[in-house]
Parts: C-alpha cells; sequence; structure tokens
C-alpha cells in the first residue's frame, strides 16, 4: 500500500464503521505479504515476517500473534506502519529497477551482438553483483504496480530511477517486435503464435501480463495473433484480443514468441513447428536452454533472445 494507508485511510474506514478509536478501542498494524505465486506457504515459513503498528501496543500485539502462527525465522518489528509499508514498497521496486537495468544491458549487448546472459552470469559470480534476468516485460500484481505508489508520492523527483525502469520495462515488447519485424521482412500479414498468457511461467494469473501488450501490438502492426496458454481455457483466452490455439495442435505460423514458458511446452516439437511454415522464434524469457536452442536452428528457424 502507499505509505500512510494503514493510519490515514483504512484505520479511520474502522473506525467510521466500529464506532471505536483506534489505539484506545483496537490495535492496528500492517504487515506486507513476502510471498511469491506457486510457493506461498514455503514463504510464509522461510521469510522473515515484517511487521510495524500505529503504536507500540499495536506493534506487540502483531509480533505476538505471528510469533504464534508462524515458523518464520523471525518477526521483525518495524518501528511504525509506515516503515512496514514502506519495506514491501523498496523490495518491489529493487526488482523492477533490476530487472529495468538488466533489460537495458540486454538491449546493450544485443546491438553489439553480445551474449548479455552469459556476462550476466558471470558477473552474478562475484558476491557484489545480482543482476536479474532480462525478459519482455513484467507483469503479476506487484512489480508493475507498486512502483507508482512511490513515484506519484515524489513530487520533487527524488525517483528517478524506478521512473527509468518503469518505462524501460513497458518498452521491452516494442523492443521485441522491433527486432521480430526485420526478421520475418515486416510484421504485416504474419501469423505469430504466443506462447503462454499468463504473466510468469506455471503460474495461472494475466494480471499485467506482457501477453496483452504484445498481442496488442502484433494487431497494430497488422498481424495475425494466435495465444497458447494450457493453464486457460480456450473460453477464458477468447477474450485475449488473439485466437486461442491448444499446445497438442499448434497451427501454422510465422513465428513464437515466448511470453511465459510453462513446463507443458517443454516438450514442443520445434521441427514439427518449422514444418508448418515457423521461421524464427524470438524466446522473450530467455528460457530455452542450450540443447532446446540447438534444436530451434537444427530445425531451421532462427533463435532470438533477449540480449541472446
Amino acid at each position: 500500500m502507499p505509505v500512510g494507508s494503514t493510519r490515514h485511510r483504512l484505520g479511520p474506514i474502522l473506525e467510521q464503521g466500529s464506532g471505536l478509536q483506534m489505539s484506545r478501542d483496537f490495535l492496528l498494524a500492517f504487515s506486507p505479504e513476502r510471498v511469491y505465486s506457486g510457493r506461498i506457504f514455503k514463504d510464509l515459513r522461510d521469510y522473515p515476517k515484517v511487521v510495524g503498528g500505529i503504536d507500540v501496543a499495536s506493534t506487540a500485539a502483531a509480533v505476538a500473534f505471528y510469533e504464534t502462527v508462524l515458523t518464520a525465522p523471525e518477526v521483525r518489528a518495524m518501528r511504525d506502519a509506515e516503515t512496514a509499508e514502506l519495506v514491501k514498497l523498496f523490495e518491489t521496486t529493487y526488482r523492477d529497477v533490476n530487472i529495468g537495468l538488466a533489460n537495458q544491458f540486454a538491449r546493450y549487448a544485443a546491438r553489439h551482438d553480445l551474449p548479455a546472459d552469459e556476462a550476466i552470469a558471470a558477473a552474478n559470480t562475484q558476491p557484489y553483483s545480482h543482476i536479474h534476468r532480462p525478459g519482455i516485460g513484467v507483469g503479476g500484481h506487484c512489480i508493475p504496480v507498486y512502483p507508482y505508489f512511490l513515484i506519484n508520492d515524489d513530487p520533487v523527483g527524488d525517483l528517478s530511477l524506478p521512473r527509468q525502469a518503469r518505462a524501460t520495462n513497458d518498452g521491452m515488447v516494442a523492443w521485441a517486435l522491433d527486432r521480430l519485424g526485420p526478421a520475418l521482412g515486416g510484421l504485416t500479414g504474419r501469423t505469430v503464435l504466443v506462447l503462454g498468457y499468463s504473466y510468469r511461467e506455471d503460474v495461472k494469473e494475466p494480471v499485467f501480463s506482457s501477453a496483452k501488450p504484445l498481442i496488442r501490438a502484433l494487431q497494430t502492426a497488422d498481424a495475425r495473433a494466435l495465444v497458447c496458454d494450457p493453464l486457460f481455457t480456450p473460453e477464458e483466452l477468447a477474450g485475449s484480443g488473439a485466437t486461442p490455439v491448444v499446445v497438442d495442435s499448434l497451427p501454422p505460423a510465422d513465428a513464437v514468441v515466448i511470453q511465459a514458458f510453462h513446463r507443458a511446452f517443454a516438450a514442443l516439437d520445434w521441427a514439427a513447428l518449422a514444418a508448418r511454415g515457423c521461421r524464427v522464434v524470438f524466446d522473450g524469457r530467455n528460457a530455452l536452454d542450450a540443447p532446446a536452442r540447438a534444436a530451434v536452428q537444427a530445425a531451421g528457424m532462427a533463435y532470438m533472445g533477449v540480449g541472446r
């Protein structure tokens, strides 16, 4: 939540609805969720829990509650609710900025025909380097949203890095298509298969998925967009703006864009896709390992990645 929401927005709502008064009649604290979709209970066990209240008693009660119900390694008390709110915004904004930096690295490396992923992996063997993975965009409930809770509360412009990261990450779809288009001799009239409608692999969640601006951009370029995601039914994909297809019988396409590499895609027959006319595989998540990339190229298709 934006800083101050617990004390200045939710607290008064609770007071108005209950007729009670904060601090006098009820305690109020904030604890950010620090979990990853698909492994929530594991993360609740493994990560320190952060809590902060509107007063000392609220913080102490929240700490006591979480120490009772969780087996987390630590329940960490913050100075106040505002500091606890800031923790979540710092965590997610750090990740967005880090991904934005990785994407800028990848774009630079691609311009110089150098392997960004190889350089990033080597750089991260140094203990102070923690460069994230570049990709075609950032989705989900948290990372593309929470930086704005800081940015929109920054009238003096201190947060220039988060602003630039948001612009970079939101611009990755256009950058990817700027590379894919010339490889196909233009996008007009081409059929492009988007693999994965979810915002990330193996999670059925389309919130802020890069698949959405990708499909819109393909349509704007007068290309035909197909979408395949085995986590969704064809009816659920009908509103995507693309034509839903199933993984067991993929139709002909000029190119494939990997947007979320679900486990179900690991067994794709690349030679069969090539036989149906596919000429380019754009790996928007750098998900294909060396044998898979070799299989793509052995089938006669061009392989392209984000900084690969």
